[in-house]
């Protein structure tokens, strides 16, 4: 703190009882009003003004020296008492301000420990949201082991399809060799005419055993197809590989050729865990009616878990009911296509984003032609490359 008498060139700087005691006992600028002339003169100064005869004025007013001193001196104490008071008002001025900085003082360390709380928070909630995307990744491993073993499953149950197959076969052939034996036999026994009840009898229990095995055998044919069935639609269905049955072909082949929209889609379903469905549309271009295939993401409840954009290439498929080997496949670089069609990938924010695919993934004709359609019905599928993820 500078001292009070700074404008009359006093150069003390220090703390506030220093500067106190400085100004009441030691300062020499405290400004004195000459008696004579009515001149301002500093303390120090004040008896070399009297004693050099620098005061400028012509006559004095004082009876004696001695008594301009007193007067003097008396108006240095009443000008003493009257800087106390200004710096007492002055220092309770600074104290009320020093009150007013402790209170927001308080205040701002209050803030301080409030937002050391929120930041904590954030970092436990930080932490759990980590400790959910490994347990999640977890879960997705676990998945993908599942879905091997379906496959493998899946691949010895066709082999055993093939086993009964040959069974069936087989069985047949002797079956046939039997009743040709039995009318033999049958000629035979009309021929002796004796005992031709009794083989006849004999006959129709052996025919009637070799039917009931054969209808037994293709029983137990029947349902591991139902079984093979069962294990691709839950395979399909369940992490990178999904299927849609389309039927109704002649229905939209024939709003394609009256210019009417001929599209349908799949009920929404989990691929990789992201929320997805199929579109299938007839369309003609250049006169040519085709076939196309798209995928569409959609909006699901466990966005907020995921990675976006959806960024793992897929394949889609228009599957071949006997023969895997005549699958028809168009292959989906998302990576490439993110940055044409970002809209396509990125977090759906109405429930389906538009779809991307394969608008001429087969002529109709050729599918046709190439018994894609079984039962005015037609099979997509699509895969997505797990070695992506």
């Amino acid at each position: 703190v500078r001292c009070c008498n700074f404008n009359h060139g006093c150069n003390f700087v220090g703390s506030l009882e220093r500067m106190k005691s400085h100004f009441l006992k030691d300062c020499e600028f405290h400004p004195l009003t000459c008696k004579k002339c009515r001149a301002t003169v500093p303390l120090k100064d004040i008896i070399t003004h009297y004693m050099e005869e620098q005061c400028g004025a012509q006559n004095t007013s004082c009876p004696s020296e001695d008594v301009c001193i007193d007067t003097s001196v008396i108006g240095i104490g009443r000008q003493i008492n009257s800087s106390l008071s200004d710096i007492a008002d002055k220092l309770r001025a600074i104290e009320d301000q020093l009150n007013i900085h402790a209170v927001g003082i308080d205040s701002t360390k209050e803030c301080v420990v409030n937002y050391a709380q929120v930041l904590r928070t954030i970092q436990d909630e930080h932490r759990l949201s980590t400790e959910g995307v490994s347990n999640l990744a977890s879960t997705l491993h676990t998945v993908t082991e599942a879905l091997s073993s379906i496959e493998d499953h899946f691949s010895n149950e066709v082999g055993r399809d093939a086993e009964v197959q040959n069974i069936v076969t087989s069985n047949r052939e002797r079956l046939t060799a039997l009743i040709e034996l039995q009318k033999e036999v049958a000629q035979n026994v009309v021929r002796s005419g004796e005992g031709q009840k009794q083989c006849s009898e004999t006959l129709e229990g052996m025919s009637k055993r070799m039917q009931d095995h054969s209808s037994s055998t293709d029983d137990r044919l029947s349902s591991m197809k139902d079984i093979l069935r069962t294990l691709r639609d839950s395979n399909g269905y369940g992490g990178n590989v999904a299927f849609f049955h389309v039927q109704d072909v002649d229905e939209l082949k024939k709003k394609a050729n009256d210019g009417e929209t001929a599209d349908t889609y799949s009920d929404v379903f989990a691929l990789c865990g992201y929320s997805v469905k199929f579109s299938v549309k007839f369309k003609q271009y250049d006169g040519i009616m085709y076939i196309g295939a798209f995928l569409h993401i959609c909006r699901g409840t466990k966005d907020s878990l995921l990675k976006w954009p959806f960024l793992f290439p897929y394949t889609l498929t228009l599957m071949h009911p006997t023969d895997d080997k005549k699958n028809i496949r168009h292959c989906v670089d998302v990576p490439n296509e993110f940055k044409k069609f970002p809209d396509c990938f990125n977090r759906p924010v109405e429930s389906t984003n538009r779809g991307l695919g394969a608008p001429k993934l087969c002529k109709l004709e050729d599918a046709l032609n190439g018994g894609f359609v079984h039962d005015n019905s037609i099979t997509v599928g699509v895969t997505v490359v797990i070695s992506s993820m």
